[in-house]
């Protein structure tokens, strides 16, 4: 878990820690869960995935928005990612993110 403005968030960290980070970035209603199938060849790579607030095993503050999972996003790639970043992201037909 990681500390998010007054919450925390469910991240799970894999691969090559030293290698170029991948954030991903899951839709509404998802989960780590939601990458898990695509996991296995990107392992040279240092692979951060999290629950948004609200989402899966992260705690949910009593309101979320946009501009929130933007700084969700950004509390994650600043706290485990370095170098080089990429962000895969999930959309959902309703997602906003």
């Amino acid at each position: 878990m990681i500390q998010a403005n007054n919450y925390k968030l469910y991240t799970e960290q894999e691969g090559n820690s030293g290698g170029p980070s991948i954030l991903f970035i899951h839709g509404l209603g998802g989960t780590t869960n939601t990458f898990q199938p695509i996991l296995s060849p990107l392992q040279d790579f240092n692979l951060i995935r999290f629950d948004f607030a609200g989402h899966g095993r992260s705690e949910t503050p009593e309101k979320t928005s946009i501009d929130s999972y933007v700084e969700d996003c950004e509390g994650q790639s600043t706290s485990l990612a370095h170098d080089l970043l990429f962000f895969l992201i999930h959309h959902h037909h309703f997602s906003n993110v």
